[in-house]
């Protein structure tokens, strides 16, 4: 599909419940999902205090951007929600740590 929504991901028309009993035609991976972004930062800084003391500081940042990430999309076509978007994966996240040493 030219332009995927979340409501309408790909062509729901192309595809049809097979006949009871039996088992459909479509290959696998013909539904490719969509990709991901994420944007990770880290910054560290050593501060030397007096002698042999020093200060060590941590920052650690996940999807800083917080950028939206599907993670799944309704391939059953017996589904009420064929064809969309089911999940939303990722988000920010921070861990910042100091380190005294001595």
């Amino acid at each position: 599909m030219a332009d995927p929504t979340i409501e309408h991901f790909f062509n729901t028309s192309a595809f049809s419940v097979p006949a009871v009993g039996t088992f459909g035609n479509s290959v696998r991976n013909i539904v490719i999902g969509p990709g991901s972004k994420n944007f990770n930062m880290r910054f560290s800084r050593a501060i030397r205090l007096a002698d042999n003391r020093n200060l060590q500081i941590n920052v650690s940042v996940n999807d800083l951007l917080n950028m939206t990430n599907y993670s799944g999309i309704d391939t059953n076509v017996n589904s009420i929600t064929f064809g969309q978007v089911t999940g939303i994966s990722g988000n920010r996240t921070a861990n910042i740590s100091l380190n005294y040493r001595f």
